[in-house]
């Protein structure tokens, strides 16, 4: 946010550094209380494959283009991993027909 940049300079630089790494902390402790889900494990697993290799491809999409492929890589075939466990998806409901 807007204050967070202004005071960025204001706080002592360890501070600074810890807050800095506050978001990814927060993000890989959600990621890991969801690894039950199929459809995230294949998207870390592919991103963790792709993201160092679209790095090198190009700095400035890497990171943008292994989080597409592999967040659509992770939505697809964890649909397909539920339909073949005959979870039958994530929606709840019917899939297709007509409702009545």
């Amino acid at each position: 946010s807007a204050a967070g940049y202004l005071l960025a300079g204001a706080v002592p630089r360890p501070v600074s550094l810890g807050l800095v790494f506050l978001n990814p902390v927060y993000f890989l402790l959600l990621t890991v209380v969801g690894v039950q889900k199929p459809a995230l494990v294949i998207a870390m697993v592919t991103g963790i494959v792709l993201g160092p290799s679209l790095h090198l491809v190009s700095p400035d999409w890497g990171l943008m283009m292994t989080g597409l492929i592999a967040g659509s890589m992770g939505f697809f075939g964890g649909r397909l991993w539920e339909r073949r466990r005959g979870h039958g998806g994530t929606h709840g409901g019917t899939h297709g027909g007509t409702h009545g």
